[in-house]
């Protein structure tokens, strides 16, 4: 905690915060066009209750992102992402903000995502170029595909998917588990190891 109020602390010295009031239900009707900045010029006190604190975001700054295997390219931060909150209503760090400074203690140089967690990666290097987190600019990501059930929603332990632990443990062999996933992210074949499966699906990613 203390590394990230520090860097909550940083980005409030430089005037780069502000307090909102707005409720998870006044959020909804904003739709997908992210947050407006409805209290960006209300001037709240930070120290109110029940608010959670805004990174302003009105100056766009180009963001060079090492995304593998493009290359590092120049990106603006989405809509979505204006604005983003670096602090809940509960005083705890968002996740952004967490996230980034537990990279950068732990020097990371390697981020393997989903593809849905993109614009999370801008608006982490948004946030590394307003505290001069230079290591982490210099971290290579890759975004990979989402894997699909069968009802073509993505699986993930938030949604209760099963799990590579859970298939171990009810006695699933090494070599079914790495057919399974094959099978989930289309790759043909049959794979005895995780690296003839990590082999196969890096080969599809730079042919395709």
């Amino acid at each position: 905690m203390e590394i990230y109020n520090h860097a909550i602390g940083q980005l409030v010295q430089q005037g780069n915060v502000f307090a909102c009031r707005c409720s998870r239900a006044q959020l909804l009707q904003y739709g997908d066009g992210g947050y407006p900045g409805t209290c960006a010029t209300l001037n709240i006190p930070l120290d109110e209750k029940d608010v959670c604190w805004r990174i302003k975001t009105g100056e766009q700054l180009g963001l060079h992102i090492n995304n593998w295997p493009q290359g590092i390219k120049q990106f603006n931060l989405p809509g979505d992402m204006q604005n983003f909150i670096i602090r809940k209503k509960d005083g705890f760090p968002a996740y952004q903000l967490s996230s980034l400074c537990d990279d950068v203690r732990f020097s990371i140089d390697l981020v393997v995502r989903g593809q849905d967690l993109w614009p999370s990666t801008i608006a982490q290097h948004y946030l590394a170029n307003r505290l001069g987190a230079d290591p982490f600019k210099q971290a290579v990501f890759y975004h990979h595909p989402l894997i699909a059930g069968a009802d073509g929603s993505k699986l993930s332990k938030s949604m209760g998917a099963t799990s590579v632990k859970y298939l171990r443990e009810q006695g699933y062999k090494p070599l079914v588990v790495f057919n399974q996933i094959a099978e989930h992210i289309g790759l043909d074949g049959e794979f005895n190891t995780w690296q003839q499966l990590g082999e196969m699906y890096l080969d599809a990613v730079l042919i395709g």
